[in-house]
């Protein structure tokens, strides 16, 4: 179980202290799916970059299996927990392969290279992003859209029992976004934790994911998708009108969808 206790996210330093996120808690156990909402600026990456340990806690507790991750070693943490960022540049001109294969590097001992069965990690989660075929290709020289299909590759590489996604969907075109939502929702089926943020609402609810949605640096809710994700909540959130309203197939099955207009 990964565990946020009464957590405080924010900056300090010796000119500046800045709290994001006040007083915030919730958990994400092998098999869950949380999708977080939230606009530009509540501190969604923030939270990341804390949880992570890439910058310090102002308050609370992060916990893994009831351990402070402060207190677990770098290499251990990251074969517990895997990361996709919203941006990546590298500073060399990697093949997309040696990307992926880059995940593996919590599972390789020190000074030793990368084996059989890392390579063949690498090329499953290729395969199973559907990008195999570029697997020679030159990372800087992909879009961006297809850099982003190559980290979350790398992070299934990774094999960690967690994974924390920065707004994967943010550079996908459509097709690929449905494609990854699919993918995510397999992976929880599987029995992995992910965490994902998105600025679309509607992934929730196609996903059929828990969500915690961030309004203000102590107001903050989680629930099911359903329950969570109103009309009003997207007018606060995001200040525009919006209608939620409820698809039924020929097969009977139903999907949420939200319509917002321009006035």
């Amino acid at each position: 179980m990964l565990e946020i206790k009464n957590a405080v996210f924010g900056y300090t330093g010796k000119r500046k202290h800045k709290v994001i996120l006040d007083g915030i808690s919730f958990g994400l156990a092998p098999g869950e799916l949380l999708c977080i909402l939230g606009a530009n600026g509540a501190g969604k990456t923030t939270m990341y970059r804390s949880i992570l340990g890439f910058q310090s806690l102002l308050g609370g507790e992060v916990c893994l299996e009831g351990r402070d991750i402060r207190k677990i070693p770098r290499v251990e943490l990251a074969r517990q927990i895997a990361y996709v960022p919203q941006y990546h540049a590298p500073p060399f001109p990697y093949r997309v392969f040696d990307v992926v294969l880059m995940g593996r590097s919590a599972h390789v001992p020190g000074f030793s290279m990368p084996g059989r069965k890392d390579e063949a990690a690498a090329l499953s989660a290729l395969e199973r992003m559907g990008i195999s075929h570029m697997k020679d290709e030159i990372y800087t020289e992909i879009s961006g859209g297809e850099r982003q299909l190559v980290l979350i590759a790398r992070a299934l590489a990774q094999q960690a029992r967690f994974i924390l996604m920065d707004e994967p969907a943010s550079n996908l075109d459509y097709g690929n976004q449905m494609r990854l939502l699919r993918e995510i929702k397999r992976l929880a089926g599987e029995g992995m934790g992910i965490c994902f943020t998105t600025h679309y609402p509607e992934h929730a609810f196609l996903t059929e994911a828990c969500v915690l949605a961030i309004e203000g640096q102590k107001k903050w809710r989680e629930g099911p998708a359903e329950e969570v994700v109103t009309e009003e909540l997207l007018r606060r959130m995001y200040q525009v009108d919006a209608l939620i309203g409820t698809y039924t197939d020929e097969q009977g099955r139903k999907s949420r969808h939200i319509t917002a207009w321009i006035k």
